[in-house]
């Protein structure tokens, strides 16, 4: 069964909310010059990436909601289809400044 858009938005944000904390936290901290992005590239990774690995399907926020990505029959999807989603998602969204979402709500 295929979650309303509300849902999958919602556990998108919580995630997203997660890596802006952690940017957020970074800001000061300038010494070294490589800790700032070393902190924002792994909370990216650990917040969009790393859950699928630990639970198959689920991030935080899809946890959260209680939704999981899965093949059409219902069963667990395979780890290298479900990070290549992410990662489109991702492109699709930071690239079009959010339009992305909107587009994909009125399909």
């Amino acid at each position: 069964m295929v979650p309303p858009f509300e849902k999958i938005i919602k556990s998108f944000a919580i995630d997203t909310s997660g890596v802006m904390l952690i940017l957020i936290a970074s800001i000061p901290l300038t010494n070294p010059p490589y800790l700032q992005p070393v902190l924002i590239g792994a909370a990216f990774i650990g917040f969009y990436f790393f859950p699928y690995i630990l639970n198959t399907g689920q991030t935080f926020g899809k946890r959260v909601e209680k939704i999981k990505v899965v093949d059409k029959s219902g069963a667990d999807a395979r780890l290298w289809r479900i990070l290549l989603r992410q990662l489109v998602f991702l492109v699709l969204s930071i690239g079009t400044f959010g339009i992305y979402l909107i587009f994909t709500f009125f399909f």
